[in-house]
């Protein structure tokens, strides 16, 4: 154990005081999870995900990502990939299909699914439109060029935020945003956690960010019907065409919100270890000292353009 201790300590740049503490920490803790962060300043690798998956099944604990914004999870929850139906369903899952077309009264199954892969069609042209949503990928510094030009060279882009942003600034069309002091629903943490929203004050437009996407999809003639009444309304469709989502209640002091995933999923093949190259110069991220100075731009940087915006 010392042997592996040690081993563990020089392939990671943790000290070796530290990976001790750890051990005996998990060692007897009776409940465990591997909380881990998305953090885009470290190299990266395609085994990084099997690797916490790996880790977490030799530990008996499950593994709990951390979004870098809030509602990240919420989103997923909902869909907002382009492979994926409400609550994980597959786009090509002719069972989700069929559910959703009764639902919604639309015909889905004449969709092109081929391709969802967003930033190659965005690379190739084939987006003529896109809506942004809260999001300022033109305002970060690693966007790849190609997606850049991509996103700048759509025919029509409509951003919504609460602030005039790259993104915003490049958009043909600019809608607001409720803040969340002015928005009544849910938001979903990391841990799967439903977490109801009461809204503080009255959106100054006098529009929700609901009723204005509702409002968009109503004038441009979609096939989608988005008349709600409010957002209780909303949640009742959520739980019905998410099955993730069907037990899950936020509106009494006794209910815990968790929607279940059910037993966590243990890689199917054993990783490779010894596929896995390591990194050539690891350094602890623990202390604040290592802290890239961009995150200079994020805390402070990043307000003041905001403030200057409002």
């Amino acid at each position: 154990a010392m042997m592996a201790a040690e081993a563990l300590a020089e392939a990671t740049g943790v000290p070796r005081e530290a990976v001790r503490e750890a051990a005996a920490v998990l060692g007897g803790a009776s409940r465990k999870v591997l909380v881990f962060n998305r953090d885009y300043r470290g190299a990266r690798s395609a085994h990084d995900v099997p690797l916490l998956a790996a880790i977490g099944a030799a530990l008996g604990c499950g593994v709990l990502p951390l979004h870098e914004k809030a509602n990240g999870q919420g989103l997923l929850d909902m869909g907002a990939n382009p492979g994926w139906y409400p609550g994980y369903r597959p786009v090509t899952s002719q069972a989700a299909v069929e559910d959703l077309e009764k639902e919604w009264s639309v015909a889905l199954h004449d969709l092109d699914t081929s391709n969802t892969d967003v930033a190659s069609l965005l690379r190739d042209g084939r987006i003529k439109a896109a809506v942004v949503l809260g999001e300022d990928p033109l305002g970060l510094e690693g966007l790849p060029a190609d997606l850049r030009a991509g996103l700048e060279g759509v025919e029509c882009l409509v951003v919504a935020d609460l602030f005039v942003t790259a993104t915003a600034m490049a958009a043909h069309v600019v809608l607001p945003m409720s803040s969340t002091a002015e928005t009544s629903g849910t938001f979903t943490n990391s841990e799967r956690r439903v977490q109801q929203v009461r809204q503080a004050i009255p959106p100054r437009t006098g529009f929700e960010t609901w009723q204005i996407l509702a409002e968009l999809a109503a004038r441009m003639g979609l096939r989608f019907k988005l008349k709600y009444e409010s957002p209780a309304e909303i949640l009742e469709e959520i739980r019905r065409v998410a099955p993730i989502y069907r037990h899950v209640a936020v509106d009494s002091e006794a209910a815990d919100g968790l929607w279940d995933c059910g037993r966590f999923p243990v890689p199917a093949e054993p990783l490779n270890g010894a596929a896995v190259a390591p990194i050539a110069a690891p350094t602890s991220t623990a202390s604040l000292d290592c802290l890239d100075p961009r995150f200079e731009r994020w805390f402070k940087g990043l307000f003041k353009e905001r403030q200057a915006s409002v």
